[in-house]
């Protein structure tokens, strides 16, 4: 049984439909330690079902709740019930699960952002498989400030909130623990080098959102399935500060600041 289990037995015997936890009075209801990872880690507290990395993460939504907000620097997090179970998969976030593979250079002409780069390598050498270049398959943001951006997001990593769709981020803390170990001489080479490149498509979606916000123009989302490769898998050992960079990008939502609307897309610290 998982040390998690008494969450698990924790949220399905509360009434109200949100709770706050401190990471102290979890450490409680578990009976042990959370591992440092919580403490330093966005994606520990993603809504990743047993298809997803965080197998941690059943212990809510087996409980029929999901994590709608949490802050690393004072340490809590909030639960929501979301009204049908996970398991279901009924509601908008079901929804969205992919059902089909599309390269996302395909996905990229649809939206209309330019792909003209994947056809050839950096030294401009024609690429034959450019669909699947790797110099930018593997990003995690596409487009520019007048295409507009497209991210590449896990579905592991959004939330359902009153029927709203909520992608949680923080980029910029990634890029920097993810900095911090490709900066480490005392890791090995290969883990350094995969740090740096992550480290860079880490601040590309930083940017992307920042000007996004800036411009009140909406972002876009290729949905991805399966295990990706998370921010612990990189950095485990390194600090960073979470303290900024954090956002919150909602689906559906345009912005119209300036002409009397309350702006929540996306949300940005």
């Amino acid at each position: 049984m998982s040390k998690y289990s008494a969450l698990t037995d924790f949220l399905r015997s509360q009434h109200d439909a949100e709770v706050r936890l401190s990471f102290g009075r979890i450490e409680e209801i578990i009976g042990s330690a959370l591992p440092a990872s919580a403490h330093k880690h966005d994606p520990f507290w993603a809504n990743s079902h047993k298809k997803g990395p965080h197998v941690h993460a059943d212990a809510w939504l087996d409980a029929g709740w999901q994590q709608v907000e949490f802050d690393l620097n004072r340490k809590y997090v909030v639960s929501r019930k979301i009204g049908e179970h996970w398991a279901e998969e009924s509601g908008v976030l079901a929804s969205l699960l992919p059902t089909t593979r599309v390269p996302i250079y395909d996905l990229l002409k649809l939206a209309n952002v330019s792909v003209e780069d994947w056809h050839r390598t950096t030294s401009g050498r024609p690429v034959k498989q450019y669909k699947s270049n790797p110099h930018y398959c593997y990003n995690w943001c596409f487009g520019s400030p007048d295409e507009g951006y497209v991210l590449s997001l896990w579905h592991g990593r959004f939330a359902e909130m009153d029927s709203v769709v909520i992608a949680a981020e923080n980029s910029r803390a990634s890029a920097e623990q993810l900095q911090a170990v490709a900066d480490d001489p005392g890791v090995v080479a290969a883990r350094r080098s995969r740090a740096g490149e992550q480290a860079e498509r880490a601040r590309a979606v930083d940017v992307a959102v920042r000007e996004s916000y800036r411009t009140g123009h909406p972002v876009r989302v290729i949905i991805n399935l399966g295990k990706s490769r998370t921010r612990e898998e990189a950095d485990k050992d390194s600090e960073g500060q979470a303290d900024r960079g954090r956002c919150q990008v909602f689906r559906g939502e345009s912005d119209k600041r300036g002409r009397g609307t309350l702006n929540r897309y996306p949300r940005f610290d």
